[in-house]
């Protein structure tokens, strides 16, 4: 099971969950039910994948959240059979798969709305999250007040102060 460092303060119950399921017709891993009733989403302890800082989205009573996701977004997830469960920086998002062929696979998306297979399930991609290197910039963008929205800012901030 994941674990989280900073997890949301607001939890979601499980008919919460349920709702949110039954609204969106949504067939989603197990193990993302007890992530999102244990935390609600947020940063986890292993916070990257592959080079990625990644964020779980909230499904509900957080400042940006699924349902709020759903809403703005460019891209027409669900219609591509795909979930954005998670939000990694350099604008890139990781689905689950939701039609027969993408069933609970995971896939990475870009802002153009190109998808690539990057893990087996939910699962594997928890398995493949990996530590934060432990350097001077990735404390500072790391902070609490730093990681509190987009993920993908830490990316720029990177670059900003390497040169």
């Amino acid at each position: 099971m994941i674990t989280f460092s900073e997890p949301h303060n607001s939890p979601i119950t499980a008919s919460e969950y349920d709702e949110f399921i039954q609204h969106f017709k949504l067939d989603l891993p197990d193990l993302y039910r007890q992530i999102m009733l244990t935390s609600n989403g947020g940063f986890p302890e292993k916070p990257c994948f592959g080079e990625t800082s990644i964020y779980f989205t909230p499904i509900k009573h957080e400042d940006f959240n699924m349902y709020q996701l759903f809403e703005a977004s460019g891209i027409d997830y669900l219609a591509m059979g795909l979930y954005p469960f998670c939000d990694g920086d350099g604008d890139i998002s990781y689905c689950i798969g939701l039609d027969s062929e993408k069933h609970q696979k995971i896939y990475s998306i870009d802002e153009t709305a190109v998808y690539q297979l990057v893990a087996e399930s939910l699962e594997d991609f928890i398995d493949q999250l990996e530590e934060e290197e432990n350097d001077q910039t990735d404390t500072l963008v790391t902070s609490n007040a730093f990681k509190k929205k987009k993920p993908y800012l830490k990316r720029l901030f990177e670059r900003l102060f390497r040169s």
